[in-house]
């Protein structure tokens, strides 16, 4: 593999025409200090920001959820999943469900 290019923290490698991300949380920064850099992964269940009665979208599967979960732990990232509330202030019981069953997947 053969580095092409720093952008920001992110260091980029090719592999035949495939462009590569190689995630390490440790880089050197300019002043050739190795830094530790925390990485995060974020996602949503829902493709919006708020709870609305209105709109229904495909849930991500209890697969697709330990999944994401896995990735993060393998990058030694931490996992921050934005479920929101409904009109109550409360989680709705349909992510609710994909939620335990992802931990009980998960053995957490």
């Amino acid at each position: 593999m053969k580095k092409i290019h720093r952008r920001r923290f992110l260091e980029v490698t090719t592999l035949s025409s495939v462009v590569q991300p190689v995630i390490d949380p440790v880089f050197t920064n300019h002043k050739g200090a190795r830094v530790y850099l925390p990485l995060e992964y974020c996602t949503s269940l829902s493709p919006q920001r708020f709870w609305t009665s209105e709109q229904f979208f495909l849930h991500p599967s209890v697969d697709t959820i330990a999944g994401w979960y896995n990735t993060a732990r393998k990058h030694f990232a931490n996992f921050l999943l934005n479920v929101g509330p409904n009109d109550k202030g409360v989680i709705p019981d349909y992510h609710v469900t994909y939620l335990v069953e992802a931990a009980k997947k998960l053995g957490i």
